[in-house]
C-alpha cells in the first residue's frame, strides 16, 4: 500500500466541525500552502506513536532535519504550521507505533 493523501479542510469564523480519518500505515501527505496544520489523534490508551515529518529544504538558509513528534497515549497534537520553503507544497508524514492505522485518525486544516 502507498501513502495516502489527506483532504486540506478550510476553517473559517463560521465554525468547522473538522473530520478525522483513520491514519495510513505507510503513510500519509497533504497539499501545503505555508498555512497548513496537521491534527493527530490518539486514542490508543498504552501506546504512544511517533509522527516524522519530511522537510524538504531548510528555513531562513538553514537546512531542517525531519521533525518528530511525539503523540502520547490517549492525546492529541496539532503540528503545523508548514513553511514551503522548507516543507515543500506537498508535505509527507509517517508514523512510527504499532497499529497507526488502527489507533491514529489525522486531519488536515487552514483558515481562510
Amino acid at each position: 500500500m502507498a501513502a495516502s493523501e489527506i483532504t486540506v479542510q478550510t476553517v473559517n469564523l463560521a465554525g468547522q466541525a473538522g473530520e478525522l480519518a483513520a491514519a495510513n500505515a505507510d503513510g500519509n501527505y497533504f497539499q501545503n500552502d505555508g498555512h497548513t496544520f496537521l491534527e493527530v489523534v490518539n486514542s490508543d490508551g498504552a501506546e504512544d506513536y511517533t509522527v516524522t515529518i519530511d522537510a524538504t529544504g531548510g528555513y531562513k538558509g538553514v537546512d531542517l532535519s525531519d521533525p518528530a513528534v511525539v503523540v502520547e497515549a490517549s492525546s492529541r497534537m496539532l503540528i503545523g504550521p508548514f513553511q514551503v520553503g522548507a516543507f515543500g507544497t506537498q508535505v509527507s508524514i509517517s508514523y512510527t507505533g504499532s497499529a497507526p492505522a488502527t489507533d491514529l485518525t489525522v486531519g488536515v486544516f487552514k483558515g481562510v
